[in-house]
């Protein structure tokens, strides 16, 4: 068992609410045990009190409130539970062929606030019975920082010493968490608390991003690094007032660069369409007025050496019928310029007034 599943099964360092922890025992999880045979007789001692007064976690026990615990199962007296233990391997003529074999499981639970403690003692008994054959004991104890119930189960299964299976799949401490927790839920609505997040906690928990929180703080630091260096690069605005948008300083055009626009709010957004139809307007009526038609000499060469270009070279399509005359057509207009009109058409729909106080009203 590793030292996270040990450091799990310190019920003082617990939060409050519904908790539950399972460990192995053997002698190397049961420090003080120097053959397979002090295992159990080890943790009958602490867990009814007696015979342990240098146990490593005698610190945290209240001596005035030990008369307040309970034992639900198994002998009172630690010499009467050992005995039993040793009867009971005995008459299964159990032997233990390693060091470290797993002798027993060691079941904690600790109640929720407000429940009312003797239904949930009895319930976690009961699940505990449904699991293991051989339980020896259960006791609740009320001299630590709070309530909670140990079981002690030897590691036997159809007679035999079962250790290895009783603590691998589907018998892990993460599945029988699980089962534990489905069967609280069933037989008295109970469920574990969630841990209340601050507000930083909540920062750092994105649900796709960090998983811890200096995971977060690294990522954050990278971004602010990231943006001072981008705030520091050249940009080349382009559009009315350098909205439309910037390309990087490396040249690259087809890097991308999220449009300045986006950033806008939606008063700032309406004055810029605003300001691009009214340039769209002014455009023809500011446009200067053509130059007239230069002088032709008696040839037809125009002053200047410009030729004027004959009726009957211009083309068919030129002619308006209404104004009985040839007259130039204009250039067709670009697929861009065209989109970007009809984009400003259709997003000034939206816009029910022109805002006040544009600086191109006077």
């Amino acid at each position: 068992m590793s030292a996270t599943t040990q450091s799990a099964m310190s019920v003082d360092d617990w939060r409050p609410g519904l908790r539950f922890g399972v460990k192995a025992l053997n002698t190397k999880t049961v420090k003080r045990a120097a053959a397979p045979g002090d295992v159990l007789p080890v943790c009958l001692a602490h867990n009814l009190r007696e015979g342990n007064q240098d146990h490593r976690h005698r610190g945290r026990i209240d001596p005035s409130r030990t008369k307040l615990n309970e034992v639900w199962a198994g002998p009172q007296r630690l010499d009467v539970a050992v005995a039993l233990v040793r009867d009971t391997l005995d008459s299964l003529d159990i032997r233990p062929k390693r060091r470290d074999a797993i002798m027993g499981v060691e079941l904690v639970f600790q109640p929720p606030y407000g429940v009312e403690l003797s239904r949930f003692w009895s319930a976690c008994l009961e699940w505990a019975k449904g699991r293991y054959e051989h339980i020896v004991s259960a006791t609740v104890h009320h001299d630590q920082k709070r309530p909670h119930m140990h079981v002690l189960a030897l590691a036997v299964s159809g007679g035999r010493l079962a250790g290895n299976e009783m603590t691998a799949s589907p018998n892990r401490p993460k599945q029988r968490r699980a089962d534990f927790m489905a069967y609280m839920r069933h037989a008295l609505g109970l469920r574990p608390d969630r841990a209340v997040k601050t507000l930083g906690d909540l920062a750092a928990s994105t649900g796709k991003g960090p998983k811890t929180r200096a995971e977060a703080e690294r990522r954050d630091a990278a971004m602010l690094r990231k943006a001072a260096e981008s705030s520091e690069r050249a940009e080349v605005a382009m559009g009315v007032g350098g909205l439309r948008g910037s390309v990087a300083a490396n040249g690259d055009p087809n890097s991308p660069q999220p449009p300045v626009i986006a950033h806008l709010s939606p008063d700032e957004k309406a004055r810029l369409l605003w300001a691009l139809i009214d340039d769209l307007r002014a455009t023809p009526s500011d446009a200067a007025e053509p130059a007239q038609a230069a002088p032709l000499t008696a040839q037809g060469q125009a002053v200047g050496d410009l030729l004027r270009e004959r009726d009957d070279d211009m083309p068919a399509d030129w002619w308006d019928a209404d104004q009985g005359e040839f007259r130039p057509q204009p250039p067709p207009q670009s697929a861009q310029k065209a989109a970007a009109r009809a984009w400003v058409s259709t997003a000034l729909q939206n816009i029910k007034r022109k805002p006040a106080g544009l600086p191109f009203d006077q």
